[in-house]
């Protein structure tokens, strides 16, 4: 059966590798090989006993998962023992980079875009980025809600090439996802 934590994995895997051209997904059964792969090859092959999906259909599958998770119902997803937890890797190809804390810098219209994923709802994402205890951001930022998955995606940009700019955003970043990540810990041992 797969926990909330599975799911939230799956949720963040899914929006990103829909939303980031550069971004892949491999799901591994337990300790077994790769049981789904997303986005990962343009040649159209999938790993050995692997399902190769586009990242849209990943996005809504998962999406539909977590609506049924939502209304009480119990998953499981095939390939994993019963107990057994999946395991999400993502996958950043060149030219984008992955760097702490799961963000992913991509060029996008001419300006490197750092993005992190977070499942707290949009509500709580914007209480937190107006946290006065939190710095402002050191570059143009926003937010991007997926309908699909309740995924919030933050994004902050930065000049192509400015490798300083690019290190304090992702400092930031890393920040922000601490925070977001202390409030889903509280929140899952509060019950919320």
């Amino acid at each position: 059966m797969l926990t909330t934590t599975d799911l939230a994995a799956l949720r963040c895997a899914a929006t990103l590798a829909a939303a980031l051209p550069h971004v892949g997904v491999t799901v591994h059964a337990g300790d077994g090989g790769p049981t789904t792969s997303v986005g990962l090859d343009g040649s159209g092959g999938a790993p050995p006993g692997a399902v190769l999906l586009p990242p849209c259909a990943f996005r809504r599958s998962v999406g539909r998962a977590h609506r049924a998770h939502t209304r009480g119902q119990s998953l499981a997803m095939a390939g994993l023992a019963p107990g057994e937890a999946p395991r999400v890797r993502l996958h950043v190809r060149p030219p984008d980079l992955e760097g702490p804390a799961g963000v992913i810098r991509t060029e996008r219209d001419g300006e490197w875009l750092h993005v992190i994923a977070t499942t707290l709802p949009p509500l709580d994402v914007e209480r937190l980025l107006a946290d006065p205890d939190l710095p402002p951001a050191p570059g143009p930022w926003g937010t991007w809600v997926d309908p699909e998955t309740d995924v919030v995606l933050a994004h902050v940009g930065a000049t192509v090439g400015d490798v300083v700019a690019s290190g304090l955003t992702v400092d930031w970043l890393v920040e922000l996802c601490a925070r977001a990540l202390t409030e889903e810990l509280l929140a899952g041992a509060l019950g919320a």
